[in-house]
């Protein structure tokens, strides 16, 4: 009778894990907000109350490569822009144990963005500081704001590395409804659905960097 060779427990699970990998995760639509949730703290400037898809956060992504990361800010639908006086939209992330703002504002003669940090103390932001001024891409197609910046523009203390942990906190959507210099003063709209929503830099996504 032929003697049998023990095979070492180790090597009969690494042959298994090879024959038959974890499937890839692909993260997509990680923060979602219901639709038709948006609401006005004041009327605008008319006095009539309406329906308005472009204030109507339905949720935010964020996808990363070696050397640039993309936010994006989905909303019912992305239409002209009706209010004379714009619109901002913000999301608010963690990268590691720092958190940052995406902050876009539309104007019916274009649209701006930039990306802050936000530290909030005491109840209030701290000063926020902006590091990177990217040129949002206002995808009417899909209803969806993108902004991508590159890795390196992060604060030195904050390094993007494959599976850094990347947290989406919240997105957020503002009527302005008055001059610039009264923006703060804007109608606020849909505060969105808080995270944290979960993603690992590097991995695979629905959201296209770069685009």
């Amino acid at each position: 009778m032929p003697r049998l060779r023990a095979v070492p427990a180790a090597a009969l699970l690494a042959t298994a894990l090879a024959a038959s990998p974890a499937p890839a995760t692909t993260y997509c639509r990680l923060l979602v907000d219901p639709p038709h949730d948006e609401t006005f703290q004041k009327l605008v400037p008319s006095g009539t109350l309406g329906d308005y898809p472009d204030y109507d956060a339905v949720g935010a992504d964020v996808a990363t490569d070696a050397r640039k990361m993309t936010l994006v800010v989905r909303l019912r639908a992305v239409t002209p822009m009706s209010a004379p006086f714009g619109a901002y939209y913000r999301l608010t992330f963690w990268v590691g144990e720092a958190e940052y703002a995406l902050q876009v504002e539309r104007f019916p003669d274009g649209a701006t963005a930039r990306v802050s940090t936000w530290q909030v103390t005491g109840g209030s932001v701290a000063t926020p500081t902006t590091f990177a001024t990217p040129t949002p891409v206002v995808d009417v197609a899909h209803g969806e704001l993108r902004a991508t910046i590159a890795l390196s523009a992060f604060p030195k203390e904050t390094k993007v590395r494959r599976g850094t942990l990347i947290r989406l906190q919240q997105v957020s959507t503002v009527m302005y409804v008055g001059t610039p210099a009264a923006h703060p003063f804007g109608n606020g709209m849909d505060t969105g659905t808080d995270g944290p929503a979960v993603y690992h830099a590097g991995a695979s996504s629905c959201v296209r960097v770069g685009r």
